[in-house]
C-alpha cells in the first residue's frame, strides 16, 4: 500500500532530488536574490553621493558599469540557464533514481543480471549531467569575466577622468587613490549580482 497520496507518487530518487533542490532554491533566494541587490543599491547611492561633489562624468561611468554588472549580466545568465536548468533537474533526478534503484534492488539486479545495464545507464546519465553542468558553469564563468572586465574598465575610466581634473587643478591629487578604491569597493557589492540568476 502506498504511503504517499497519488498526486505525490514519484520514482525512486525524485523526492530526494526535489527536496535537495527546494533547499538549494531557498538558500539561493536569500543569498543571491534578496541581499545583493539591496547592498548594491546602498553602495551605489553612497558612491554617487561621493562622486556628486566632483564631476557628473563619474556618475555616468558608475551608473553604466553598475547597470552592466547589476542588470545585463544577471539577465544574460538567466536566459542562458533558462533552457539548461530544467534539463539539469530532470537529469539529476534520473541519476538519483538509478542510484536508488541500484542500492534498493541489489538482490534483484544480481538475480536477473541487470547490474551491468543499470551501471551503463548510470554512467550515461552521469555524462549527460556533467555536460549540462559544464554548460552552466561556462555561462557563469563568462558573466563573471564580463563583471571583472567591467570593474577594471570602470577603474581606468574613473582614473582617466580624475587625472584630467587633477591636471586642471579642480581636484587634489590625493583623491586619485580614494576614487579608485571607492570604485573597487563599490564593485565588491555589485559583482555577486553577476552570479545572481
Amino acid at each position: 500500500e502506498p504511503l504517499l497520496p497519488a498526486e505525490v507518487q514519484r520514482n525512486n530518487g525524485e523526492l530526494l532530488t526535489l527536496l535537495m533542490q527546494d533547499v538549494e532554491t531557498m538558500r539561493d533566494f536569500y543569498l543571491r536574490l534578496l541581499a545583493p541587490p539591496a547592498v548594491a543599491g546602498i553602495i551605489l547611492l553612497a558612491a554617487l553621493r561621493l562622486f556628486s561633489e566632483l564631476d557628473t562624468a563619474f556618475w555616468y561611468v558608475l551608473l553604466a558599469t553598475f547597470f552592466i554588472c547589476g542588470v545585463l549580466c544577471p539577465a544574460g545568465m538567466y536566459y542562458w540557464q533558462l533552457g539548461n536548468a530544467g534539463q539539469l533537474l530532470r537529469t539529476r533526478a534520473s541519476l538519483n533514481g538509478h542510484i536508488v534503484d541500484g542500492i534498493a534492488g541489489r538482490t534483484e539486479l544480481a538475480a536477473f543480471q541487470y547490474g551491468e545495464k543499470l551501471t551503463g545507464q548510470i554512467v550515461q546519465t552521469g555524462r549527460r549531467l556533467t555536460t549540462l553542468q559544464a554548460r552552466i558553469v561556462w555561462g557563469q564563468a563568462t558573466t563573471e569575466a564580463i563583471g571583472l572586465f567591467t570593474l577594471h574598465g570602470s577603474v581606468w575610466c574613473i582614473l582617466y577622468l580624475a587625472v584630467r581634473l587633477v591636471e586642471t587643478g579642480q581636484l587634489p591629487g590625493v583623491y586619485l587613490a580614494v576614487l579608485v578604491f571607492a570604485v573597487q569597493s563599490g564593485f565588491e557589492a555589485v559583482l555577486p549580482l553577476t552570479a545572481a540568476s
